[in-house]
């Protein structure tokens, strides 16, 4: 299983890439957005699925700490189903808008 936090990640990463990037190619930053919006949508996915299936919920700790030194994310089955609820509303809003990002600045 794929960690949640590599969907802040991939949001984090993408936001800093389209721009560094849009300058290249118009194409290219599309491409990009729409692959992260993809994967993060896929990860939220499998969580769900995972989750409904029997599986259980599982507590995250970022920089490898338990807190107070740290942040800690719970992943279970209310957090699961709005994480992929949000990136497929959020995912397909963008396949609905993609003329107005494409002719646009992002």
């Amino acid at each position: 299983m794929v960690d949640p936090i590599v969907i802040f990640i991939i949001a984090l990463a993408t936001a800093f890439l389209l721009g560094l990037l849009e300058r290249l190619s118009k194409s290219l930053t599309t491409y990009l957005f729409y692959t992260a919006l993809l994967v993060m949508t896929a990860i939220s996915g499998e969580w769900l699925f995972r989750i409904i299936m029997g599986g259980s919920g599982e507590m995250v700790y970022t920089a490898g700490f338990k807190p107070p030194f740290s942040i800690n994310l719970f992943m279970g089955r209310m957090e699961s189903f709005l994480t992929f609820f949000i990136n497929l509303v959020g995912f397909f809003a963008a396949l609905f808008l993609y003329r107005k990002f494409y002719t646009h600045k992002y």
